[in-house]
């Protein structure tokens, strides 16, 4: 029998890109810190949660971070986003969401729908309030969000104030 698996809202993945990087020089940098980085543990006040670790020649050769790349219309919430900003009179999640995605780079133009939901939108997600947060994340909204363009964007994209600390990391689908 397969294990049973649970989502309890714990991040335990982490993917350092190095996307932007040119000059050779650069690229170095960036392969010696990542290497220097495997085997580092990832911890929550003191107690291990995970371990950074190098994708094995084997998982780059699958494209294992394809699934986030893109290019796609739409995109929909892995994790929830954390908002930049409060849902106020006037101001709507879907709006707080606009916002952030402007402060990515993509202006209102180039977004065509922007939907909001406390529930999951990827099936294997959960409901934004089970993801733990602490600190400043805990001070603003988090939900889960779709997110259409007008054109095809290219990902990973990662909007929110959480998307430093593993949060509204989006997928890309075909409807």
């Amino acid at each position: 029998n397969p294990p049973v698996f649970t989502a309890d809202g714990w991040i335990r993945h982490v993917a350092l890109l190095g996307f932007g990087v040119a000059e050779e020089a650069d690229r170095e940098l960036f392969d010696e810190l990542s290497r220097g980085l495997h085997g580092a543990s990832l911890r929550d006040n003191g107690v291990p949660r995970g371990e950074l670790r190098l994708l094995t020649p084997l998982e780059q050769e699958r494209g294992l971070l394809r699934h986030f790349i893109g290019p796609a219309r739409r995109w929909r919430s892995i994790s929830p986003v954390v908002l930049t900003g409060f849902t106020r009179r006037g101001r709507s999640a879907e709006r707080c969401l606009a916002r952030a995605l402007a402060q990515q780079g993509f202006p209102p133009e180039a977004v065509e729908s922007v939907a909001a939901f406390t529930g999951p939108v990827v099936p294997t997600a959960q409901r934004a309030r089970d993801y733990h947060v602490q600190g400043y994340l805990a001070t603003t909204p988090r939900l889960h969000a779709e997110v259409v363009f007008r054109r095809a964007a290219a990902g990973p994209l990662i909007v929110g104030r959480g998307r430093f600390s593993g949060f509204g990391l989006l997928l890309p689908t075909a409807a």
